[in-house]
């Protein structure tokens, strides 16, 4: 069903929103594909339009283009079967020379695409929070550079030209185009693997090798330029924790830098000290740090603290 009133169209019953996007890159040809599934989509215009005086402007060209009205806001609403809510969700890829490049998966209980502040707001489902889920590769020219200058040296880490990272959040996703950022609240869970595979399983719990999970109350993320490619950056604030297969840690805030070396600090703002525990190689046990700031580098598995109140294990 369509429904005009004002400034807002609104489509109702399992709407299915698609677009697509064909244009010649610096090397390849790229093709993107975005598309919403939603129960119920809102569209608000940046004024009132009434169709028996804008139609016929329209259809004989004489509305100019500046005067054409503009998209403002897009919120997307769930919908239900068979008495279970049906969550909204938002799909997106990027293809490069006929590879896929970048996959982008949003699932959540409403979504808001506000084009005014450039950001898109997914708010979670009761219960059930919303979930969120990239993968990214290099371009194919730039793939092999990036596998060269940035070996993951951690024990055991393969070596890819690609990453996916899945979030689970409790309340809202806040995505801004314009800084691109993605910041997560409360309840949060991301885990982050090398891998050339989209579709690979990624379970929280489980420690793989290379793979990196933090659990949060806030978490932002952000795939900052560098050179020619994209390193990750993640800030989590709030109980922070940290594992992998050969380190983790606990502490009010832990930043992770994926351009220096993969650097983990780990910092207290409210007192509490801050604790890593490390494997130094196979077969060793392991040692465990505590103080008020820690630096830890995965890639050489060193690390340095400030304030350090006890070093246990072996060394």
């Amino acid at each position: 069903m369509l429904e005009f009133r004002g400034n807002r169209i609104s489509f109702d019953g399992e709407v299915r929103a698609k677009q697509e996007t064909r244009q010649r890159g610096d090397l390849h040809l790229e093709h993107e594909i975005n598309q919403v599934t939603c129960r119920r989509l809102d569209v608000y215009l940046d004024r009132v339009v009434s169709l028996s005086s804008w139609q016929p402007q329209v259809s004989s060209g004489a509305l100019p283009p500046t005067d054409k009205p503009r998209i403002r806001k897009v919120v997307c609403h769930p919908g239900a079967d068979a008495g279970k809510d049906v969550p909204v969700e938002v799909f997106g890829q990027l293809f490069q020379g006929g590879q896929l490049q970048r996959r982008q998966q949003i699932r959540a209980a409403e979504v808001v695409f506000d084009n005014d502040s450039g950001e898109l707001i997914a708010q979670g489902e009761d219960g059930r929070g919303g979930e969120f889920r990239l993968f990214h590769r290099q371009e194919p020219s730039r793939r092999t550079s990036m596998m060269q200058t940035t070996p993951i040296k951690s024990l055991d880490s393969p070596s890819f030209g690609g990453r996916v990272i899945h979030v689970w959040f409790r309340r809202a996703l806040r995505a801004n185009h314009k800084a691109q950022t993605i910041t997560f609240t409360d309840s949060v869970t991301t885990s982050h693997i090398a891998t050339d595979d989209p579709d690979a399983e990624i379970h929280p719990h489980a420690r793989e090798p290379g793979m990196l999970t933090l659990r949060c109350r806030t978490l932002e993320v952000a795939l900052v330029a560098a050179g020619s490619k994209r390193q990750l950056t993640m800030l989590a604030q709030g109980k922070a924790e940290i594992d992998a297969r050969e380190f983790l840690g606990q502490a009010d805030t832990i930043k992770y830098d994926e351009s220096k070396k993969q650097l983990v600090i780990f910092d207290s703002e409210e007192g509490n000290p801050v604790t890593l525990q490390y494997t130094e190689g196979r077969g060793r046990e392991p040692m465990t740090v505590r103080g008020r700031t820690i630096y830890y580098w995965r890639e050489t598995n060193e690390f340095r603290g400030i304030g350090l109140i006890a070093a246990e294990g072996s060394k």
